[in-house]
């Protein structure tokens, strides 16, 4: 076994994701990037797993709240396609549109392109 680091039970402690040596105390070691998201996702799964009805009211309180919304996004999303190559709307930005963007939702058809940096900028203006 060698130089092998034990927690606290005497149990050799590795990542689960690489399998790589760390200590438990420091929690040092391997935490690459990618294990580093591969324990945010396992928690994320495992916290949605223990909170299934919690979530389900939470989804059922936003679809009641914004039905309006709800309903334009899936109007746009069925009718209204993104084209590759279609550029954002915002003053002076060259950047692929990826997301459409309601002014109002009375006007599902009514849509802007905008990249994700513009679209997230003009949500919080509307705010």
């Amino acid at each position: 076994m060698g130089t092998e680091e034990f927690n606290l039970n005497g149990r050799l402690v590795r990542c689960l994701h690489c399998a790589k040596l760390y200590t438990a105390k420091a929690k040092t070691g391997c935490c690459s990037e990618e294990c580093k998201k591969a324990r945010k996702k396992d928690k994320e799964e495992q916290y949605n797993k223990n909170n299934r009805e919690l979530i389900r009211k939470s989804i059922s309180k936003y679809a009641q709240r914004n039905k309006k919304k709800i309903n334009a996004k899936a109007k746009a999303n069925y009718h209204i396609k993104i084209f590759k190559g279609q550029i954002c709307e915002f003053k002076y930005c060259k950047d692929l549109a990826t997301e459409k963007h309601h002014e109002d939702y009375d006007k599902p058809f009514a849509v802007r392109f905008y990249c994700r940096k513009h679209h997230k900028f003009i949500g919080r203006k509307d705010d």
